[in-house]
């Protein structure tokens, strides 16, 4: 029996010697990827927000202000948030766009959050990159390069 005593010793001795020389960047990449998904969801409120107002003033054309959406109070703005809203070609529709200053990984974690919603995407000079679909085309406003970017369509 108290032979195997030093082995087991030597043993627990180990694990936790090997668990004490865990690499700083396995704490750390699990925070960042939660604060890049707490920035996913705030994006993806403040897009459906944005689409809300637009659905229910469906005449609505221009940049809709903070003021007018229907938020959480606990939902902060987010660095380089703006919208605009553009008519279709045929006046009958509208085509929203929603972008903010975000990590180009909150595009994929919006996506992801959002069950592959294609109208995520990263603002990729004057065109935009989704993480599901790649090239998705050409902006029809000005979003700054690098921007997470979210387009969508109501009507024709």
């Amino acid at each position: 029996m108290y032979v195997l005593l030093p082995v087991v010793v030597l043993a627990a001795l180990m694990g936790l010697y090997s668990m004490a020389r865990v690499p700083a960047a396995h704490v750390v990449q699990p925070r960042a990827e939660l604060m890049m998904q707490a920035q996913a969801a705030l994006f993806v409120s403040y897009r459906n927000a944005v689409v809300a107002y637009v659905t229910a003033n469906p005449a609505f054309v221009g940049a809709v202000p903070v003021s007018a959406l229907v938020r959480p109070a606990t939902v902060a703005a987010l660095p380089g948030q703006g919208n605009q809203v553009v008519a279709t070609p045929s006046g009958q529709g509208r085509v929203i766009y929603v972008w903010a200053a975000l990590p180009a990984g909150t595009a994929s974690q919006a996506a992801r959050a959002t069950s592959g919603d294609l109208s995520y995407g990263v603002v990729s000079g004057n065109a935009w990159v989704s993480p599901v679909a790649g090239a998705m085309g050409a902006l029809g406003v000005a979003v700054p390069a690098g921007d997470v970017v979210s387009i969508c369509q109501i009507g024709v």
